[in-house]
């Protein structure tokens, strides 16, 4: 029994031994693993942490570890920190240089960690346009930074993501180029600066080209047409004087006797009386005539 007993220790010791050479015996029993043995998702794997103030890092490229070669995109690497201070958290702003320009990257970053040791807590914030320089002065940050906390040792180990926005611009003349890129980081504590660090200087990595987003055009509402308004149709307006008028009738102008009767129409024997009276009135003139002649003198 104690014979078994003992192969199976010394079974189950080889398995851990070779586990946790390839970073698989954290991921079996979820213990956290530091220095070489934290498994990195490019070619780099993680250092081992200073053993007093101070900050270590490295970056993924096409070439491997540090290149010379492409840098990966998203840039990813590891950082191993000792912030000085058992179970300090200090700021840690990241940003990514352009040499020889000299200029950093812009616009909104991002920055994610994922720790073996110690702890962090990423974030995303905006750099802000042609300011900095490495070492000092930091970047122009707008937003919250990006943080590490040490262990009771001090010591932090973690792989980082960082995302970048837009790259410098830069002319093309003289040193103002863009032919080369590292990271940086700092620690800071309450403001004060305690370390920084840098990658080593790599090929700037193909930024993923940004989609505008469509504007949607606004659509002209139509104008309505007017409806047209009818014209009234005017009312007839009765003719004065055709109905219910009787004219008053003027007597022949050098005619005497002879008085106009209007024609009270066929059918109503008119036409009769004023015939006669004509002829009443035309005997009368010639007896008229003959009573107005004179007699001749005796």
């Amino acid at each position: 029994m104690n014979s078994i007993e003992g192969t199976r220790g010394r079974h189950w010791a080889r398995i851990a031994s070779l586990a946790a050479g390839t970073g698989c015996l954290g991921a079996w029993f979820g213990l956290a693993l530091t220095g070489a043995n934290v498994a990195a998702s490019g070619a780099c794997t993680a250092p081992a942490a200073p053993a007093s103030l101070g900050i270590v890092l490295n970056i993924n490229t096409s070439g491997g570890c540090d290149g010379p070669g492409v840098a990966d995109y998203p840039i990813t690497g590891f950082v191993a920190a000792n912030v000085g201070t058992a179970n300090l958290t200090v700021d840690v702003p990241v940003a990514f240089e352009g040499l020889s320009a000299h200029k950093f990257y812009w616009g909104t970053t991002t920055v994610a960690f994922v720790c073996t040791t110690g702890s962090g807590t990423g974030s995303t914030y905006s750099v802000t346009e042609n300011t900095g320089a490495f070492p000092s002065p930091i970047p122009t940050m707008v937003g919250t930074l990006p943080t590490l906390t040490g262990d009771g040792s001090g010591q932090v180990v973690c792989a980082y993501t960082l995302t970048v926005q837009n790259a410098p611009t830069v002319s093309g003349v003289g040193s103002d180029k863009l032919n080369s890129s590292k990271v940086e980081m700092w620690l800071v504590d309450s403001g004060n600066t305690l370390t920084q660090a840098a990658t080593e200087s790599v090929d700037p990595p193909t930024l993923p080209t940004s989609t505008p987003t469509a504007t949607a055009t606004a659509t002209a509402t139509p104008t309505p047409t007017p409806t047209p308004t009818p014209t009234p149709t005017p009312t007839p307006t009765p003719i004065t004087g055709v109905q219910g008028i009787t004219t008053t009738p003027t007597p022949a102008s050098g005619v005497q006797g002879i008085v106009s009767v209007p024609n009270t129409g066929a059918g109503g024997g008119g036409g009769s009386g004023s015939l006669a009276l004509l002829v009443s009135g035309l005997a009368l003139l010639g007896a008229g005539g003959l009573l107005g002649r004179r007699r001749p003198a005796a």
